[in-house]
């Protein structure tokens, strides 16, 4: 059985101006998905007090929660609603701080080609846990992942979801993110997209009452590859808080576009937020786009946004070669620094792997 994805994604809360083409990403064609079983085993052994179950095992606690739109399309996330082949749903018990992330691989080659995972994970009250999802694909395969996560912070919990995407140059890869944070309670989301022919990723959190959500994302675009990244902070709560830092680079032909959303709803006094966006451009035929997007329905609130693009700093090249670095050796190293605040977030285990991958598509030494 297929199905077939076609329909507009990450569209702008508010559309801009038509004639720019920036208020929605549309496929160049449509891509047809086969409904298949994934059978990789990715669900981890834990020794502590978290329960993790395969998705569908048990009644989602945020089946209800997320009644508003939310997803890169309403195509995407139902395809993965009714169909899905793999997924987690996690519970951190109210109290209980887990120290070790749960780490998550998923993994696609010629076999397994096709992954529709549905996730979720749930803090209760005053719990702290970390949970690290990889999505990575052999070389040669044409993959196609598209997947749901879900996240649910209690009261005074905190959750700290990394998602690490190094498929190879012909996977599709669409990924959505759903988060409520309720009130005294801290999401943070740490994104990296390295791969895929193109890269959808869409984020949506609903902030409450003194509550928090912090997200850091790093990129590289490289060859002839799309990324389309989309970002949407609504608060609903007193004193809520948000921030968005998106640190990438882009080189050869590749096109990438970032939209950001803060949105203050009324009730949402007192609130900040933040959203920054900034793009290294290492060709002359790269394309950077950047939309950022304020709306408020309140008038005590404060928020911020800015995007940047440009070459890398001639100055500090020509220090770092004059210091004995080759050109290629001194961009790589501009590059990481620029997104050391994203790669700082990651657990150590994984930080070396990522700034490796970096240094290897950069230097055009990378097989996938």
């Amino acid at each position: 059985m297929l199905k077939t994805i076609s329909a507009p994604m990450n569209r702008l809360p508010r559309l801009g101006y038509r004639w720019l083409k920036l208020n929605e990403y549309n496929i160049s064609e449509p891509l047809q998905v086969p409904l298949k079983p994934y059978t990789h085993a990715y669900l981890p052994q834990l020794d502590h007090e978290v329960k993790i179950n395969r998705a569908g095992s048990s009644v989602s606690r945020l089946k209800l929660l997320s009644e508003i739109p939310y997803g890169a399309s309403s195509e995407l996330v139902g395809l993965v609603e009714d169909h899905f082949n793999a997924g987690i749903e996690l519970l951190a018990p109210a109290g209980v701080a887990v120290s070790e992330p749960v780490v998550i691989p998923y993994h696609l080659d010629g076999e397994n080609d096709v992954l529709l995972d549905l996730n979720v994970v749930a803090a209760e009250r005053g719990a702290s846990v970390t949970v690290v999802m990889e999505y990575s694909s052999d070389e040669g395969s044409s993959t196609i992942h598209n997947g749901v996560t879900k996240i649910l912070a209690e009261e005074g919990a905190e959750v700290h979801l990394v998602k690490i995407q190094r498929l190879n140059d012909q996977g599709a890869h669409f990924d959505s993110l759903y988060v409520e944070a309720s009130p005294y309670s801290t999401v943070r989301f740490s994104q990296v997209e390295l791969g895929g022919k193109f890269s959808i990723t869409n984020y949506l959190s609903r902030v409450a009452d003194n509550a928090a959500t912090l997200t850091k994302s790093m990129y590289l675009g490289d060859g002839e590859r799309v990324l389309d990244l989309s970002y949407h902070m609504i608060h609903t709560g007193f004193r809520s808080t948000s921030d968005l830092l998106v640190k990438g680079a882009l080189k050869d032909k590749s096109r990438k576009v970032f939209r950001g959303t803060l949105d203050f709803k009324r009730g949402a006094r007192l609130s900040e937020g933040n959203e920054e966006e900034y793009a290294l451009l290492l060709d002359p035929d790269v394309s950077s786009s950047a939309i950022p997007l304020l709306l408020s329905e309140e008038d005590d609130i404060m928020g911020g946004h800015a995007a940047s693009a440009g070459k890398v700093d001639a100055n500090q090249l020509f220090y770092l070669m004059s210091r004995g670095l080759s050109q290629e050796e001194a961009t790589v190293s501009l590059v990481k620094a620029a997104c050391w605040p994203v790669l700082a977030e990651l657990p150590r285990q994984v930080r070396s792997q990522i700034e490796g991958e970096l240094e290897a598509r950069l230097t055009d030494q990378c097989t996938t």
